[in-house]
């Protein structure tokens, strides 16, 4: 069996490996749980699994899948049990040895909480030397250069000068620990992976990788020389000098089989900002027959909820495999407001705007207590008119008894307060309903709820 295997762009890649596995495994009826599949992250074993048992068709044992990371992590292991190191652990231990072997670095944020940014870029700038396998030898010219002095601050003169010791004096801690951060734990890998075996698989197939770091590159190449693992490239190194690159490092040839370029239309579209842009998208797709083999390619990750937001309601069932902030989720506005509240309350009263805010964040205003969602929006809007006006919301925080309403799902009463005008004597109704809420619950049958509640409506008429 060749040692890489190179499809075309144009290609499917996973029914390519797919054809692949099923011509030299399935049909020889050999044990797919022996063969090992690593790719660049988590997502295609996702569509491997699916395209796998389609051509089985039957019930089967998968073969073992890696993110290129997880592999890297499982080497290790096999040599040794080991930890990974929290950010801010190693960020603590990078402010520890820095005091000493350069506090020039430190001088003038002598606290932890003043120098974690610095921690965090010493941190990462170790991890990428790691990752890519750069020995001290060379950051020589760099301590050199600085002793010099560039043309930057001092405190990165004095940083760069003593990079060397910072970096051994923490690979010695966290060896110590016998706990990795990301970039040691590669590193450590790359070395480990000459120490142990693996016969547990038949054949460790990686797939569709571009990039490659460099103790990725050591870790496949060993295994490819030895003949346990096998390559699966997609593109051209004579188009690709990154590809190119990796040809080199692996000593193995990147050319996939040339087909003849086929006829294909190219269209430009015009739009004046993100919003034009999603909406030309959503009449590009009505015109689409074939949504199925439809890809939509962001350029920007911000672009991702308008777009989604335009197409939902035509496009069908889609797949997302595009990263999102989560500072830019609802959900994390949602704790956002929350703490908001909770820092300008007084007592037992909160700022009618923090209030107001949380009560209308889209999670909570369109909360299903009842069967209709406009129900819940009637209502914080009713309670939006009751309270703005007020420099702060006293009595009881109606946020958190609205949440109380809908895990009780006391329907009665929340129908009662919607169908009244909530904004007139509204801390009255509030006070009521808080009383007779445990009342309810502890005492009253179903049946002497409603008629609670008939008495109600009628008094309050």
């Amino acid at each position: 069996m060749e040692k890489a295997v190179t499809y075309n762009l144009k290609d499917n890649f996973i029914e390519k490996l797919t054809d692949f596995i099923e011509e030299n495994y399935i049909n020889k009826g050999a044990d797919l749980s022996r063969l090992a599949l690593v790719f660049p992250g988590k997502r295609p074993a996702l569509f491997m699994r699916r395209a796998l048992s389609r051509r089985t068709k039957k019930g089967f044992i998968p073969p073992r899948f890696f993110p290129i990371n997880g592999f890297l992590d499982y080497t290790l292991a096999k040599r040794a049990p080991f930890s990974k190191m929290p950010e801010v652990e190693a960020c603590y231990i990078i402010y520890s040895l820095a005091k000493d072997i350069a506090p020039g670095i430190v001088k003038g944020r002598e606290k932890f909480s003043q120098f974690l940014p610095w921690a965090r870029e010493i941190t990462s700038f170790i991890d990428s030397l790691d990752r890519e396998d750069i020995p001290n030898d060379l950051l020589k010219n760099i301590q050199a250069s600085a002793a010099i002095g560039y043309d930057v601050p001092e405190s990165i003169n004095t940083l760069l000068k003593n990079i060397m010791k910072l970096r051994d004096a923490y690979h010695k801690i966290v060896s110590e620990k016998n706990s990795f951060p990301g970039g040691y734990a590669y590193l450590q890998a790359a070395r480990a992976v000459k120490e142990v075996d693996f016969d547990e698989f038949d054949k460790i197939l990686f797939c569709g990788f571009f990039f490659m770091q460099k103790t990725e590159e050591a870790l496949i190449k060993h295994l490819c020389d030895t003949g346990k693992g096998m390559l699966f490239f997609q593109g051209d190194e004579d188009s690709w000098p990154v590809l190119k690159e990796a040809a080199a490092g692996l000593s193995c040839a990147i050319n996939p089989v040339k087909k003849e370029e086929g006829n294909y239309s190219l269209n430009l579209y015009s739009a004046f900002d993100r919003h034009s842009q999603v909406c030309t998208v959503r009449e590009i797709l009505k015109k689409t027959k074939n949504l199925e083999s439809t890809v939509i390619v962001l350029s920007d990750t911000a672009s991702m909820i308008p777009l989604v937001s335009e197409i939902g309601s035509s496009a069908g069932d889609f797949n997302v495999s595009l990263g999102y902030p989560l500072r830019r989720s609802s959900l994390y506005s949602l704790f956002e407001f929350i703490v908001e509240a909770q820092k300008t309350r007084k007592g037992r009263e909160y700022y009618a705007r923090d209030y107001l805010a949380a009560l209308s964040q889209p999670l909570v205003k369109n909360l299903k207590i009842l069967k209709d969602y406009s129900a819940t929006r009637v209502l914080v809007h009713k309670l939006e008119e009751a309270v703005q006006h007020l420099p702060y919301a006293g009595g009881v925080h109606y946020f958190f008894f609205l949440i109380y309403l809908a895990f009780l799902h006391v329907k009665e009463l929340l129908e009662f307060l919607i169908i009244h005008d909530a904004a007139r004597d509204f801390y009255v109704l509030l006070k009521l309903f808080l009383v007779g809420i445990s009342v309810f619950r502890l005492f009253f049958s179903r049946r002497k709820r409603r008629v609670f509640i008939f008495k109600l409506e009628v008094a309050y008429a």
